[in-house]
């Protein structure tokens, strides 16, 4: 959220060539203070940028856009119910893009035309098409990072449930089915996988009752 770095013009999103910050076009849309770029992502030859945004240069763009190098592209977007709507985490995997964040529905455009589809806060791309996650996750709830582990997607974030299982703030996906990896007493902000292992962090002290303080490590069959 920056109107100027290092170029006048740069405006939430800029670029580094080297010896300066430049701006990508005219930026995202900086008419509203509260404008925050909150992931960026490269797929399919392009950069993806998610946040809480609804238009840049004049195009229709929910929360995501793409830039190809040269100029912006609306690649539909996501929705809510109320202007909490966010794309908080973008992540590569295979073919496809994996979009996280608060929202109902994917695949939008501003009548919510064809290929609109229901997915809670979690859906993937495949650079045309948006394909539900097992119907995403629960109400009130929100993806705060992905990340690719064991052929599946994790995802963390603030949520109980996913895809109708329980699922404590962490839950992974296989490509069906949603399942849970554990219970933390906090909600976790970020996850990475570091030696083979799936690595979390947030506000929580501890996982499934053991004492972890805000780090916690699952191996594959156990956690640490």
């Amino acid at each position: 959220n920056f109107s100027t770095l290092g170029t006048p013009g740069t405006h939430n999103v800029a670029r580094w060539d080297g010896d300066a910050w430049q701006p990508l076009q005219n930026g995202l849309p900086d008419w509203d203070i509260g404008v925050t770029g909150y992931s960026l992502e490269v797929f399919g030859g392009r950069l993806y940028v998610g946040g809480n945004f609804n238009g840049i240069d004049g195009t229709f763009a929910s929360r995501l856009v793409a830039w190809d190098g040269a100029h912006w592209q609306s690649v539909g977007g996501v929705s809510g119910q109320d202007l909490k709507t966010t794309v908080l985490a973008l992540h590569a995997f295979g073919d496809r893009l994996w979009v996280g964040g608060e929202f109902t529905r994917a695949g939008v455009t501003q009548t919510f035309g064809p290929g609109s589809i229901v997915s809670a806060d979690v859906v993937s791309f495949d650079g045309a098409t948006y394909h539900q996650a097992s119907n995403g996750l629960g109400a009130d709830a929100e993806v705060y990072d992905l990340v690719a582990w064991n052929g599946g997607v994790v995802s963390v974030g603030r949520f109980v449930e996913a895809g109708g299982a329980q699922a404590s703030r962490v839950a992974f996906f296989d490509g069906n089915d949603w399942s849970g990896l554990g219970a933390t007493d906090g909600n976790v902000q970020e996850a990475l996988v570091w030696e083979g292992k799936l690595v979390i962090t947030g506000d929580f002290t501890s996982v499934d009752g053991v004492s972890t303080g805000a780090l916690a490590v699952h191996g594959g069959s156990g956690r640490s």
